[in-house]
């Protein structure tokens, strides 16, 4: 309940209300000293103090907006009322144009110059969000000279570049002053972009678990049923059912799920369109499709409840902002991290999937979840797929008889260490080309322009123009070898171009995104591809251009691999993944914790 107001009000009683911890009444006598003042500096001071005091009060940012506004009428050289302005993003005016306004008003004000670095760090953001990424850069920059240790700010420095394809730090000088910066201050981030290409997965895991604390507590989650005699139901909830390389890589081995053992249900999210979308084949291979996509957090979670399901595996994890509401909700009894987002989500599942290549026991403890170990690559693959032929190496611009190296990652992920060794190759392998994405500019110039200042002609560079994803998959074919990426391996991509015959040397490291192309060639049976650094990648594909008649031997082994290899044999995978969904449902019908569970071959 709100105290009374003085007669007279007096900005004394404003403040004493503040002291004593009631900002409301603070408001309230701030703005009757603005309604019974005749003095117009009396009034700007009690409607900007009435303002700061309304900060306070939740859901009241709007009206305190207002009031600076009015204050700033009357007062227009008040600098400090300029900065808060500029801080309050989402209000009807820019933060960084009301920044400079305080600064063109008294450039001298700390407060003033403190909003501009914090305005132009949000503007950045903003633009990021936009996939504008030069402007976003530019607001990064100069957020950064205002404030060099602003952590926020670099790190978004880093994203931009890395998301303009500038490949001009090879030793990775900014990711390095990122990590030490953040791990000064201690800021919370995305557990992959935070510090990649230099996190270890000990800041992967610390990363991931501040986010998950900073969620609301987490509701009860439903008993188990006892009854051993009705079978296991699974639910696997995913966003990202078309459109997206998950939804290319499920439909076999959803098909592949024993009936007459599991049930299965398949829950379909919103989409980045808003509305949940799921591509014919997974349709085909559901069972039954249940779309969530109108109904509310608590909604969805009661229906997964009221569909009986045992374990809920979650696709998404932290690919997202946020990971799925519902997860919170006690959706199900056991939650299950697999295979959309390559990492660790903090504590939010009981079992993450993966396998020994990709998590070796000395990594366990990198895991806030415990670990599933397959007993070949914890990815799943579709090779039910109609892919079309594969046209002319000549059709896609590709010189007929060149050495052709295939480099088909995102631009937010190609790393400058791997960019250099790929401009080794080139280098050393007379006459190849490297086939890389085309994803416009400015990043098509900045990678020519890195190409250049490496010593190759632009012209060994090749453009592939986007193309519908089983196009994109046909394609493949027509490259001699794939040069992986470092911090953040091919992994759908990576499988796709092992099943179209294309051999992958790999760069092995720590974390979780960066040991999937190690998975990968372990269960295609090419363990020898699996470097330790971009140098020895470099040596590994040299070695390999220079001899023909080894790369021709890899190219069949994987014609062969299509029929025999565990990369491809969904049956094995899907009989071994039913394994470890039943230990895990053996473990909770016996009041044991979750435990790392290795299934065997």
């Amino acid at each position: 309940m709100t105290a009374p107001i003085p007669s007279p009000a007096r900005l004394g009683d404003a403040k004493s209300a503040m002291d004593g911890g009631d900002p409301a009444t603070a408001a309230m006598i701030a703005l009757a000293v603005a309604r019974s003042s005749d003095r117009p500096a009396e009034v700007a001071q009690a409607l900007y103090f009435a303002a700061l005091m309304e900060l306070e009060v939740e859901d009241h940012g709007r009206r305190a907006y207002r009031l600076i506004r009015k204050a700033l009428l009357i007062d227009p050289a008040r600098a400090s009322a300029y900065a808060n302005l500029a801080q309050m993003v989402g209000a009807s005016d820019a933060p960084l144009r009301q920044a400079r306004i305080a600064l063109c008003s008294n450039p001298r004000s700390e407060i003033a110059w403190s909003a501009f670095c914090i305005a132009s760090a949000e503007a950045a953001r903003i633009a990021r969000g936009q996939h504008e990424f030069e402007a976003a850069i530019t607001h990064s920059r100069r957020a950064l000279l205002l404030r060099p240790d602003f952590s926020e700010a670099l790190h978004g420095f880093v994203l931009d570049r890395r998301w303009l394809c500038l490949m001009d730090d090879p030793g990775c000088r900014f990711e390095r002053i990122t990590r030490l910066v953040a791990h000064i201050r201690n800021v919370p981030g995305h557990p992959l972009t935070l510090l990649a290409p230099h996190a270890t997965p000990e800041t992967q895991r610390r990363a991931a678990e501040k986010i998950v604390h900073s969620l609301p507590r987490a509701s009860p989650r439903p008993p188990l049923s006892s009854d051993a005699s009705v079978k296991p139901r699974i639910g696997y909830v995913c966003s990202f059912l078309k459109h997206h390389a998950l939804a290319e890589a499920l439909p076999e081995m959803l098909g592949c799920h024993d009936r007459s053992r599991f049930g299965v249900h398949v829950y379909a999210m919103p989409s980045a369109e808003r509305d949940a979308v799921w591509n014919d084949a997974i349709a085909d291979a559901a069972g039954e499709l249940v779309d969530l996509s109108r109904l509310s957090p608590e909604k969805q979670a009661e229906r997964i409840r009221n569909d009986g399901i045992d374990i809920l595996v979650d696709l998404d994890g932290f690919l997202g902002n946020q990971p799925l509401a519902l997860l919170l909700l006690g959706a199900a009894p056991i939650l299950v991290n697999y295979f959309g987002f390559p990492g660790t989500c903090g504590g939010l599942h009981d079992y993450i999937v993966g396998d020994a290549r990709l998590i070796p026991d000395s990594a366990s403890g990198d895991y806030s979840e415990r670990i599933v170990r397959l007993p070949h690559c914890y990815m799943p693959f579709d090779s039910t797929r109609r892919i079309p032929a594969a046209l002319d190496r000549t059709d896609t611009g590709l010189p007929e008889n060149a050495l052709v190296f295939l480099g088909f990652h995102s631009q937010n992920k190609i790393a400058a260490d791997a960019f250099a060794a790929w401009m080794r190759c080139l280098r050393e392998v007379r006459g190849s080309v490297l086939w890389m994405l085309d994803h416009g500019e400015p990043c098509r110039s900045n990678i020519v322009a890195a190409a250049r200042a490496s010593g190759v002609a632009p012209e060994r560079i090749v453009f592939a123009p986007k193309a519908p994803a089983r196009e994109h998959v046909a394609r493949l074919a027509l490259a001699d070898l794939y040069l992986d990426n470092t911090w953040f391996n091919a992994h759908t991509t990576g499988a796709d171009a092992l099943w179209r015959g294309v051999p992958v040397v790999t760069v092995a490291g720590e974390t979780f995104a960066s040991r999937v192309g190690a998975s990968l060639l372990t269960a295609a049976g090419l363990p020898d591809l699996i470097a330790s650094s971009a140098e020895e990648q470099a040596e590994i594909a040299i070695a390999l251009a220079r001899a023909p008649a080894r790369l021709s031997a890899l190219h069949r082994h994987l014609r062969r691999a299509r029929q025999r290899a565990p990369l491809f044999d969904m049956r094995t995978y899907t009989a071994a993944l039913e394994r470890a969904y039943s230990e895990m449902i053996a473990r909770a019908r016996e009041d044991l914790p979750p435990a790392d569970i290795t299934i065997s071959p």
